[in-house]
């Protein structure tokens, strides 16, 4: 295992690159959870919320955190990337 001294903590750059694939992962999924939730719902939330309307706004941002939530416990708990992408296509359908 390559580990760096960096002041009074050790840095692992495997546990580095762990974390950026997760990182990546997570964006990705999310992106593809807004765009599902965009295409399904019959409002359209990012025009509204552009043009100003408040409860659109809310009304996105809720299901952004509804989404997040799960998907920040899946990726604490699971063991790997398929692990992850199960709990959050559970996650994404709920």
């Amino acid at each position: 295992m390559i580990e760096t001294f960096l002041g009074d903590a050790y840095i692992s750059w495997v546990a580095v690159a762990h974390f950026l694939k997760y990182f990546v992962v997570s964006i990705v999924l999310m992106g593809l959870f807004l765009s599902i939730y965009t295409t399904i719902t019959p409002c359209k939330e990012w025009v509204w919320s552009r043009e100003g309307n408040k409860a659109a706004a809310l009304s996105l941002s809720g299901s952004i955190f509804g989404f997040a939530l799960p998907l920040t416990y899946a990726i604490f708990q699971s063991a790997s990337i398929a692990d992850l992408l199960v709990w959050s296509l559970i996650a994404g359908c709920v």
